[in-house]
């Protein structure tokens, strides 16, 4: 199974003053799946409504990269980059 990034919201957060102790919250991976949906659905708008399950494989692929990257980052100490590309 994939690293999930542990939870996003976590127990105790503002958002959720008393939340039971067995709801750790969204993880990171729901999180960034659900953002890479945003973009996917944007750029194929009705045509996604035929190919809905690629679209949803393809959103967790770009999260499992996106902790991928995030854990990479924590254990070397990288810094975001200023210049993505030069765009």
């Amino acid at each position: 199974m994939a690293d999930d990034g542990g939870p996003f919201y976590p127990r105790g957060s503002l958002s959720d003053r008393n939340p039971p102790a067995s709801s750790p919250g969204i993880s990171m991976l729901d999180w960034f799946a659900g953002q890479a949906m945003v973009g996917i659905a944007g750029d194929f708008g009705t045509r996604l409504q035929s190919d809905s399950k690629s679209a949803a494989n393809m959103a967790y692929c770009f999260a499992e990269a996106m902790v991928a990257e995030k854990r990479r980052r924590e254990q070397t100490g990288d810094e975001p980059k200023s210049d993505y590309g030069g765009r």
